[in-house]
């Protein structure tokens, strides 16, 4: 597995999600040169139909806090552009209605957003929330919430 990490973090926390999460997942490691430039993995569907991966990201120099949520699009029995037809709607669906709860009505975060994530054919969606004031998991909670009532 080949781990990019990026923001307000530094290396030395950046390399110890990758070294927890290896351990739990049971990774090898590969060496630099066998790796392709850059790639995509298509997360298989799971029984309950979802996979989650939840890390804590400590910054202590910086005062902002970042939630970050992609959602990944399974479906053996669609063709592909159907799917990301489908992926725009939820996703204009999802946009106004999130930045108006999460950014305007409970001022969680200064950049709140929904957009496609989808990259070389799978289909997915990022969910971006930003915020000063809260920390990440109590941003999950609420965004959660929110994807719930949006049900």
């Amino acid at each position: 597995m080949v781990w990019f990490v990026y923001g307000n973090i530094n290396s030395d926390s950046a390399l110890k999600i990758a070294s927890d999460a290896n351990a739990v997942i049971g990774l090898k490691p590969t060496a630099k040169l066998a790796l392709p430039d850059y790639r995509i993995l298509k997360v298989p569907e799971q029984a309950e139909g979802n996979m989650r991966l939840d890390f804590p990201v400590v910054d202590e120099d910086n005062e902002n806090s970042c939630f970050m949520s992609y959602f990944q699009v399974v479906k053996n029995d669609e063709n592909e552009t159907q799917l990301h037809l489908l992926n725009e709607i939820a996703n204009q669906f999802l946009e106004d209605p999130t930045f108006n709860q999460l950014r305007t009505q409970e001022q969680l975060g200064y950049v709140v957003f929904v957009r496609d994530g989808s990259i070389r054919g799978i289909v997915g969606t990022k969910v971006l929330i930003q915020s000063p004031k809260k920390c990440a998991s109590y941003i999950r909670t609420r965004f959660d919430l929110h994807l719930e009532n949006m049900l």
